[in-house]
Order: C-alpha cells, then sequence, then structure tokens
C-alpha cells in the first residue's frame, strides 16, 4: 500500500498519535518477533515523527521509489542498473540473510562485508554501537 497509495495510510498516521503507534508496531513485530527495538527506542521514534509531522512524508518516499522504478524500467535504454560506486554491506542475524545474491547483483564494487551474530532490520536501533563501528570500519579503508 505505502508503495501504491501512502495517502490512505498517511490519513490515519497522521491524524493520530495512536495511528502512528499502531502503524509503528513493525519496529515491535519484523522479522516474526526477533526485532531488538526497545519500547523506549519505537516510543521516542513515534514521538519525534508524530512532533514533526513527518509520517506522510515517509510514507511518500515509498510511492516515489516504485515511480522511480517504474520509468526506469520503461526507457528504452532500461537495462540492469548497476551501482559501480564502493560499497559495503553489513548483514544482521535477525535481517534477510539472502542479501548476498541481490547486493552482488546489483553492486559491482562490494569491497566491505560484514556479519553479525545479532540485531535485525533496524539495526540503527536494536545494535547501533555494531553499526557504527562497522560503518567506521568501511570509512577507514578509503585512502
Amino acid at each position: 500500500m505505502n508503495s501504491s497509495r501512502p495517502q490512505t495510510v498517511s490519513v490515519g498516521i497522521s491524524d493520530s498519535p495512536v495511528g502512528l503507534l499502531a502503524y509503528s508496531e513493525l519496529f515491535n513485530s519484523f522479522g516474526n518477533g526477533t526485532s531488538l527495538v526497545p519500547l523506549e527506542k519505537i516510543l521516542l521514534e513515534v514521538s519525534v515523527n508524530w512532533f514533526a509531522n513527518a509520517a506522510s512524508g515517509m510514507n511518500r518516499s515509498y510511492l516515489e521509489n516504485a515511480r522511480a522504478d517504474a520509468a526506469a524500467d520503461a526507457a528504452e535504454d532500461a537495462g540492469p542498473r548497476i551501482n559501480t560506486a564502493r560499497t559495503g554491506v553489513a548483514v544482521f542475524s535477525d535481517d534477510f540473510q539472502t542479501i548476498r545474491v541481490f547486493a552482488e547483483r546489483d553492486n559491482a564494487n562490494i569491497v566491505h562485508w560484514s556479519r553479525f551474530d545479532e540485531g535485525g532490520h533496524f539495526a540503527a536501533l536494536e545494535r547501533p554501537d555494531l553499526l557504527a563501528d562497522d560503518i567506521r570500519a568501511f570509512f577507514a579503508d578509503v585512502r
């Protein structure tokens, strides 16, 4: 729904803090309940989004990405879009484990690959220390 009709969701999450909190329940249930995001961080994220009235804009990004992909596919010279920039990939134990095939398909210059025994889809909220250390390691290799 986010990538086709974001305003449908946006009305509910912009009109009610309870609606936004219910929608943000993904912070807790993503990965069949394996999320490690603490309740206080969920409440902080929801509060910041509510006070900034940012929820609708965040949803809109899904629609814009879907439109950009459709436009690229429709272009006459549409071929696979391969990223050639220096790229790092971090895989956390409770997130998508099949990411390697897609990462290698879409990125021609993966120079940093990390796997972590803990953390999931919301690694920045779940294990910010591990993620920050990995980002530092990626950039430390740049010379």
